[in-house]
């Protein structure tokens, strides 16, 4: 099979066979299957699916920021409600990733967003899961799923997996973001991994942190940044790709603490970003954590078939739990978006020997990219 004539790539548990309601290009294969999704073009989605397609090589998801809510279509019951705002704050980052460079093309990030509410389909969780938790009609009596639920949930995941496949293509490599909201008691942002709470404290005292071996370990066999880890030599430096300094989090927390030094602490300190696992908070429930007994959200569906976790995928790709405050007005989401640009430039430097600097912004000074083949601005896959 030639890639220029049928575009290829790896998905795991997407859907059951196509409905002869639902008209694609493109061939999914069955939850469970170790199969390969195969394009015969570009999808064109559904008009419920926001799909921007960038040349930077990263991915915004945002699959829980939905508001349309059809009233033809069948609810799940005991829906979530929304991640409030969400697909504006994916909108402003994606503004904020976005230049033009010295020869005069737009640079942008890849982007899809789901308008439809979750109450009427789950993006980020398998097709079997959605099945399982079903849809209750007018009547209140249980029946199957619509054809367009099951477009739109079709539609998301292909629009991401073919970004993917843009990204290996064009970079070799890039991060895929899965932004969600957390609710108003919760204290600081989740990053996500596909790695346990478990994972990341010591087994013998959750207070502490697991050690560098241990955490490295579930990192390299399970988690959704397999990519970055495996250009790494030691433990050490695979362990701190989730909670040390040049971590995602840990970046975005040293953007705040200096775009924002007004933003202070009752202490008077900068307060900075906080979020787990991190340099600050590199255990979720370590008694040091804000709300140690919270539930951890360390990833689902969409990132763990859309990343690394796959065998062959260049692309990692990190769940965002974030708290009100980034979201809640279009201010604080330009702030967020800001430090978190700042912070994956960055972390794409470091960890991807990518660089997607703006022209005008004079790169910072990072250390040696480990084990990463670089040809140009491409990072060599070495599946």
């Amino acid at each position: 099979m030639t890639r220029p004539l049928v575009y290829v790539f790896y998905i795991i548990c997407i859907a059951l066979q196509c409905h002869a309601a639902v008209d694609v290009n493109y061939s999914l294969p069955k939850d469970g299957s170790r199969e390969r999704a195969e394009f015969t073009s570009p999808p064109v989605p559904d008009e419920l699916v926001i799909s921007e397609r960038g040349n930077l090589p990263i991915i915004l998801l945002a699959p829980h920021g939905g508001t349309v809510e059809p009233t033809d279509l069948p609810a799940i019951p005991n829906a979530s409600k929304r991640d409030m705002a969400t697909d504006k704050l994916v909108r402003a980052l994606a503004d904020e990733l976005a230049y033009t460079d010295a020869e005069g093309i737009e640079r942008r990030p890849h982007m899809v967003i789901n308008r439809l509410h979750r109450k009427f389909v789950e993006p980020n969780k398998s097709w079997k899961y959605n099945l399982h938790r079903g849809w209750i009609g007018d009547k209140g009596t249980p029946i199957g799923p619509h054809p367009r639920a099951e477009r739109v949930y079709r539609d998301f995941h292909a629009c991401a997996a073919y970004a993917v496949l843009m990204i290996e293509q064009e970079h070799g490599a890039g991060v895929l973001l899965d932004l969600h909201g957390l609710a108003a008691s919760h204290k600081l942002d989740m990053y996500g991994y596909i790695i346990r709470a478990s994972d990341l404290h010591h087994t013998k005292d959750q207070n502490r942190p697991a050690p560098h071996r241990v955490l490295a370990t579930a990192i390299r066999k399970d988690s959704s940044i397999r990519f970055a880890a495996s250009r790494k030599r030691t433990s050490v430096e695979i362990a701190n790709l989730v909670r040390g300094p040049k971590s995602l989090a840990s970046l975005v927390d040293e953007a705040y603490r200096e775009l924002y030094p007004e933003v202070l602490n009752s202490d008077g300190s900068p307060r900075g970003r906080p979020a787990t696992p991190s340099l600050r908070f590199p255990n979720p429930k370590g008694e040091k954590t804000p709300n140690p007994t919270d539930t951890y959200f360390n990833g689902a569906y969409d990132i763990s078939t859309h990343s690394s976790r796959q065998s062959g995928i260049c692309v990692d790709a990190i769940q965002i739990e974030v708290t009100p405050d980034a979201r809640s007005n279009e201010v604080l989401r330009i702030q967020f978006a800001r430090a978190m640009a700042r912070a994956l430039r960055e972390f794409l430097k470091i960890h991807y020997g990518l660089d997607i600097s703006p022209p005008e912004l004079t790169p910072r000074s990072v250390g040696a990219t480990s084990g990463v083949k670089v040809v140009g601005s491409v990072v060599i896959c070495e599946k």
